[in-house]
């Protein structure tokens, strides 16, 4: 994809799992080990990719301050709680990050998932995005 504005009619990423987050040069990148859904000529999602990941391309992406461009919060009992980087990719590398659905401003060039670990609730945004890729393996 060229840019984010691509994104949203490409893949559908509700309902579906991501094994492991990681940051790797510009990118966030988030691996889907049973892919993502492949919507149909009419929008329907009923067949998944294969294993894939997905690229998230961050304006002057400074791992060391990953938080100026991530924004992770658990949602528990009505109450939203700060979380760090670090500590929901541990989490999401023992029990998965499931999505319920994902939200993305082309304007803000920003994305948000919400969904679960386990049983708790999160929302992660990202933002400055310059472009939304997916490879497929």
């Amino acid at each position: 994809m060229k840019n984010i504005n691509e994104y949203p009619y490409k893949y559908g990423l509700h309902d579906c799992v991501v094994d492991k987050i990681y940051a790797q040069n510009d990118s966030l990148v988030f691996y889907f080990k049973a892919g993502v859904y492949n919507p149909n000529e009419k929008g329907a999602e009923t067949t998944k990719t294969r294993s894939c990941v997905m690229y998230l391309k961050i304006e002057d992406l400074n791992t060391k301050r990953i938080s100026e461009h991530i924004e992770i919060s658990k949602i528990v009992k009505n109450e939203i709680c700060e979380v760090d980087y670090e500590k929901f990719v541990s989490e999401v590398d023992k029990f998965n990050f499931e999505i319920i659905e994902n939200y993305i401003s082309c304007f803000g060039q920003s994305i948000l998932l919400d969904g679960y670990v386990s049983r708790n609730r999160y929302q992660i945004k990202v933002s400055e995005i310059k472009k939304i890729e997916f490879n497929f393996k």
